[in-house]
């Protein structure tokens, strides 16, 4: 069935397996009537409307076009996730095949992937680039390509102290790639030292794992005018979930060793 794609629509897909890694996404037959349009995967958390992920390509005029977006997010066993695409494309001049996913008598929704690693609860639209909240039957031909996450490292709490070069650092450069993106930088100085440390809330304790394990944190210095796009993002941890803006970048920190420094 071919409709109007001038918008964000999406799924809700809860997790039923294990933790899992999104490497890209894929969106089937759609078409641009005119000019350049831009084709959005988007990801956000169910719950919250919290924007996970999202990547961006450029696609010119066409019909019955097929594209692979990459794009890296975490989804946790046991959470929904709002995933889908957004098309702009000026007025209407984007359009898309999609599936009927409920069609009356069929109730297609909820249903469970051939793997069986998520199910489809759910089909969303909202006629802009921004979390969908309209119910919604029509469901691109979209695909996730995933595998499962890595099992998770024992991670110690550090408490950072700030710190002093006792002696001149020789600036370093380096690239740094990570979900957010790949720059190359100039690490500068040291100005903190992250100990493991014993946390306790109450009676909760959580106890240090690698004691032999610190960081070091290092100012970075981006190129001139390279400017870091802020965005939004879910963090889960033992203080809750919070939904937290990234605003900046400039500060890497090394995994290290310690040992008492003898004063002369």
């Amino acid at each position: 069935m071919n409709q109007s794609f001038n918008e964000t629509r999406a799924v809700d897909i809860k997790v039923l397996t294990s933790d899992l890694l999104v490497l890209s996404m894929t969106l089937r037959e759609f078409n641009i009537a005119e000019g350049l349009g831009t084709v959005g995967a988007r990801i956000y958390d169910a719950g919250t409307g919290t924007l996970i992920a999202f990547a961006n390509a450029a696609v010119g005029p066409g019909s019955d076009q097929s594209i692979t977006i990459p794009i890296a997010a975490l989804l946790q066993l046991g959470r929904t996730y709002r995933v889908g695409f957004f098309i702009s494309a000026g007025c209407c001049a984007g359009s898309g095949d999609f599936i009927d996913a409920d069609p009356p008598g069929l109730a297609l929704t909820p249903y469970r992937d051939l793997t069986r690693t998520v199910e489809v609860t759910a089909a969303w639209a909202v006629g802009a680039d921004a979390f969908p909240t309209i119910t919604n039957s029509f469901v691109p031909l979209m695909a996730i390509e995933v595998e499962p996450a890595p099992a998770a490292v024992a991670l110690d709490h550090f408490k950072c102290y700030g710190v002093r070069p006792l002696r001149n650092f020789t600036p370093v450069i380096a690239t740094l790639s990570d979900q957010f993106e790949e720059k190359q930088v100039v690490v500068r100085g040291p100005i903190a030292l992250c100990n493991p440390v014993r946390k306790c809330v109450g009676e909760a304790c959580t106890d240090v794992t690698h004691p032999e394990e610190h960081l070091v944190c290092y100012t970075t210095e981006h190129q001139r005018g390279d400017r870091f796009e802020p965005r939004d993002v879910l963090v889960s941890n033992q203080f809750g979930d919070q939904p937290l803006r990234v605003l900046a970048r400039g500060v890497l920190c090394a995994p290290s060793k310690k040992s008492p420094l003898r004063r002369e």
